[in-house]
């Protein structure tokens, strides 16, 4: 999808969403660990961008629910409620998919846009680009990033583990 926020332009890859009429699910399967609570607002920017995109797509349309599908993971009925574990542990007993709901609201919204916003220009003025601490399990510098071969920080790790 392609969004616009206050005039930057932004691409992302929805997962998966549904439009039933004029209503929106938005879904993001996560394949690893669940999130403590202190890391759902800096990790729902990206469900409430991917609403805010379909807003702007489908400005007829109600975003009736975002979140994560944590593929890792069942929930299951506990001697207390409904609790989860991991699909690994499932011993036959009924379960449904692990979903965790994210808040998309006004509020939301514009905090998501707001941070955007403000990183975009702290990235235009900067000067100066620290690296990473980059760890031998440090996912992003090691599969994702475009730079590693030009990075002089990640050719040091790459020497130190010999990578």
């Amino acid at each position: 999808v392609f969004i616009d926020i206050e005039g930057y332009k932004l691409k992302g890859f929805i997962d998966i969403y549904f439009k039933l009429g004029n209503k929106i699910y938005i879904f993001d399967y996560k394949t690893s660990r669940k999130f403590a609570k202190k890391e759902l607002i800096p990790n729902g920017r990206q469900l409430v961008l991917y609403a805010i995109a379909l807003q702007q797509k489908y400005p007829e349309c109600e975003i009736v629910s975002i979140g994560w599908n944590m593929l890792k993971y069942v929930e299951v009925m506990g001697a207390r409620g409904p609790k989860l574990i991991e699909r690994y542990e499932l011993q036959g007993q009924d379960y449904k998919d692990a979903i965790v709901y994210h808040i998309f609201n006004e509020e939301t919204k514009q905090e998501c846009i707001h941070y955007i916003v403000e990183t975009i220009k702290k990235i235009e003025t900067a000067t100066e680009y620290p690296p990473l601490d980059i760890k031998k399990e440090y996912f992003y510098c090691t599969n994702l990033c475009g730079h590693k071969e030009r990075c002089k920080y990640y050719q040091n790790f790459r020497k130190i583990y010999k990578k």
